[in-house]
């Protein structure tokens, strides 16, 4: 039970990880797109999609990489400070779930940007 508990320890904190991520990069790419574009709300929120998007998307590549690669399931270097973060998940599914939920953010944009 324990074993369990730890599992979904682990993967709410990378989802917690991966709302932080995507919250930072919805500012930026506001700021930026605010900057550029001016007060052009619609662009705005398609520019900040589009961001989600492709962040997410390189994260998913990035993801099915590390499976694809023989090495990569190999320890990694800095193991014990990862283990006082995540006690079971390895590297490879943190960064799925933190994709993963770039992804969501970008749908929840497309779908504000659908209805407004």
């Amino acid at each position: 039970m324990s074993k369990i508990m730890s599992y979904f320890k682990d993967i709410i904190k990378s989802l917690m990880v991966g709302i932080i991520v995507s919250l930072v990069l919805i500012i930026i790419s506001g700021l930026c797109s605010i900057l550029v574009n001016g007060n052009n709300i619609k662009n705005t929120l398609d520019i900040m999609k589009n961001t989600l998007f492709i962040i997410g998307a390189f994260g998913l590549l990035l993801f099915s990489g590390f499976i694809l690669k023989r090495d990569s399931r190999r320890p990694l270097i800095y193991e014990k400070q990862w283990k006082e973060k995540f006690r079971i998940i390895q590297f490879q599914n943190v960064l799925m779930f933190i994709a993963i939920m770039i992804l969501c953010f970008g749908i929840i944009l497309d779908r504000i940007i659908y209805y407004f």
